[in-house]
């Protein structure tokens, strides 16, 4: 543990521990296996290993990155979590850990070796190991089950969505979808993924979600540079998925020990 402090962590069972022997090699990073669910659910960035359980695809992959390391777009969006969580209080929903994220990505297969996500250049794929790469040192990372159980044909059409938007522009000013002016940001392209497949209106929470703008200050000189006054719509963000009572989640950590569920 190298000196931290850590609370409700889960030391892995006699039987996880046996699923885990099988070592193989993923672009010159090691990987552990899970060879009973996944033949790579343990995931070593360079320098960096991160530990994850059972996975598949649909799942999702959170991250909060450090506030010394964003860039002001990402504080602004780590902000607007912390906000979001307040909202979420003062709509009855318990929230343990008041972890936010600044990004979502959704698992592409069982082998754990792509994501599809939406990011500033568009929709786009991107293999694992490129995706560890993409985030700074002591960025934090989340694994989000869908709860309860997402039957798998149904997550596969959640992929099989959000596989269909690659290619699309980013939705810079956070706008719903539409069939003559399609793009997504990130949050929102997992959002609809999963409002198509399960065939709902609302997936994550229970009433529309409000777009908050914190601190609004930038945000107003964000869209200013876009020629637009601030929006007035329904959409999501990254927290909001991430402590979205349909969500389970579990820390990622670099010394190989696993956090209990929070979410």
């Amino acid at each position: 543990m190298h000196g931290r402090v850590k609370k409700d962590i889960v030391e892995p069972s006699p039987e996880e521990l046996e699923k885990q022997k099988e070592t193989v090699r993923l672009h010159g990073a090691v990987v552990h296996a899970t060879t009973a669910y996944s033949p790579r659910s343990r995931w070593e960035a360079p320098q960096r290993l991160f530990v994850l359980g059972e996975v598949r695809a649909g799942d999702l992959l959170f991250v909060h990155m450090p506030l010394n390391t964003t860039q002001p777009f990402g504080s602004a969006i780590q902000a607007t979590g912390n906000a979001t969580i307040d909202w979420l209080k003062a709509h009855g929903r318990s929230v343990g850990a008041h972890d936010t994220a600044v990004h979502v990505a959704m698992v592409v297969d069982d082998a754990a070796a792509f994501v599809v996500e939406a990011v500033r250049s568009g929709v786009r794929t991107r293999a694992i190991a490129d995706f560890w790469a993409d985030f700074p040192e002591g960025s934090r990372f989340f694994h989000g089950v869908l709860s309860p159980h997402v039957p798998r044909e149904k997550s596969a059409a959640a992929v099989a969505f959000a596989l269909q938007k690659v290619g699309l522009p980013y939705a810079d000013s956070f706008e719903l979808p539409s069939p003559s002016h399609e793009r997504y940001y990130c949050s929102s392209l997992v959002d609809y993924a999963y409002r198509s497949a399960l065939q709902q209106r609302l997936v994550f929470t229970e009433v529309g979600f409000p777009l908050m703008f914190v601190p609004k200050s930038f945000w107003e000189d964000y869209y200013r540079k876009l020629n637009q006054s601030l929006p007035h719509v329904s959409g999501s963000n990254p927290t909001l998925l991430l402590h979205s009572s349909r969500v389970r989640y579990s820390q990622l950590v670099e010394d190989g020990s696993i956090f209990a569920p929070t979410g």
